[in-house]
């Protein structure tokens, strides 16, 4: 680790990385920086903005995420933690992490792949991989991901009010699953005009699909009097689509200072349908 002008710059070449296997891991190792495990980075209790080689792609948290499983450490540089973002990134980044990839000199193709499956009351798994590929003017890379998640919850209630022959009663059964799958890539063109120019083509896209079931049940008995149970069933939907387009272009001088501009076209959609029926029951009927 290294501290230069407040930010920490961590160099993934170290030995303390060997055993990593992708970007999410070099993070949870890195000072400053918490990874939980469904991979949310907060840093300095910050939600920070992840940039690739200084650009910010515009990706989704999902993408981000999948982008990050998909990045192998022998693929990075160093990874540039800044609590203070300097006056060149948008004052709305609270905390930016700057991840630098190395530029591979060797000419032709690589990749690698990724998956994980976790088993407990739902099945929860993710895959995905990328392939680089370059020539002495251009490189070309793409990177994939698909996730497939289950999160659950149980609540029971009951509440007894009043004395001895005169009690309330009052008990509550809810349950809520929330599935969750989604697919998303980037795909980048690099074109190398000279050491001092270059130009950037990206396409990021993602379709999700989260569909999400609730049922409660409310009983309840009022002096000895058992009161209807009432039912309520909950369906909902929701499906997402985004697509994203960035075009870049970077000039470098002779003191290795860079100028950068970027044009980004964005769009994306979450249609959602959302059905709630509630119904009183008295005797099973």
């Amino acid at each position: 680790f290294e501290q230069k002008m407040g930010n920490i710059i961590v160099n993934v070449d170290s030995k303390m990385f060997k055993t990593a296997t992708n970007a999410l891991e070099v993070m949870r190792r890195s000072p400053g920086l918490l990874v939980d495990m469904s991979g949310k980075i907060t840093f300095r209790g910050t939600s920070p903005k992840i940039l690739i080689d200084g650009k910010d792609l515009r990706m989704t948290e999902e993408q981000e995420k999948n982008y990050l499983k998909s990045l192998t450490p022998d693929q990075i540089e160093t990874i540039e933690l800044m609590p203070t973002p300097p006056a060149k990134y948008e004052s709305s980044f609270q905390t930016v992490i700057n991840i630098k990839l190395k530029r591979d000199q060797n000419l032709g193709g690589r990749g690698s792949i990724y998956g994980t499956y976790l088993q407990h009351r739902f099945a929860t798994g993710d895959a995905g991989g990328n392939l680089t590929y370059k020539t002495q003017k251009m490189a070309f890379s793409l990177n994939t991901g698909w996730s497939s998640s289950n999160w659950y919850q149980e609540l029971t209630d009951r509440r007894v009010m009043g004395k001895e022959g005169k009690k309330d009663v009052f008990e509550s059964y809810s349950y809520l699953k929330n599935p969750n799958q989604s697919f998303n890539a980037v795909a980048g063109v690099e074109y190398v005009v000279s050491p001092h120019h270059s130009f950037d083509f990206k396409v990021t896209g993602d379709v999700g699909r989260a569909p999400s079931s609730t049922y409660a049940e409310n009983k309840s008995v009022l002096r000895g009097n058992e009161q209807p149970l009432m039912v309520s069933h909950n369906q909902m939907m929701e499906n997402s689509r985004s697509l994203t387009g960035l075009a870049g272009y970077t000039y470098k001088n002779n003191k290795g200072r860079e100028l950068m501009v970027e044009v980004a076209v964005a769009g994306s959609q979450k249609p959602g349908t959302q059905n709630m029926v509630s119904e009183y029951v008295r005797n099973n009927e």
